[in-house]
């Protein structure tokens, strides 16, 4: 009998914690660029300075979530391939918050760059 791929972790799970995992070393980027800004620029804006954090935790909390969604997948639901069809909330999670980071960098890109301070 063939394995159908619902029931194939390698095309579920796996994928899943491929994901995760690249997910937390750019994290670890980025955390690293933050420390660095943060170092480089003590008395940057305020406003950039908060908005830098906003960023991070929504970036962090998006991690987090990922990576409940993946312990509760493989370890939780373990044995069990029925549960990949109800996945569990913090995949939701996830996905919202994948829809609202990508805005909030889009918004201080474009910012700059229709400011009248920038030079045409």
């Amino acid at each position: 009998m063939a394995v159908s791929r619902l029931t194939d972790v390698n095309y579920t799970i796996g994928a899943l914690q491929v994901a995760v995992g690249t997910s937390g070393f750019l994290l670890g980027c980025s955390t690293t660029q933050i420390y660095a800004y943060y170092k480089n620029y003590p008395y940057g804006p305020r406003a950039t300075k908060i908005y830098v954090v906003v960023l991070w935790l929504s970036e962090t909390a998006q991690q987090f979530a990922a990576m409940h969604a993946v312990y509760a997948m493989s370890v939780t639901s373990w044995g069990h391939p029925s549960a990949l069809l109800h996945p569990p909330t913090s995949i939701s999670v996830t996905f919202h918050l994948g829809i609202l980071i990508p805005p909030l960098l889009e918004v201080r890109i474009v910012s700059p760059a229709t400011s009248s301070r920038v030079p045409h």
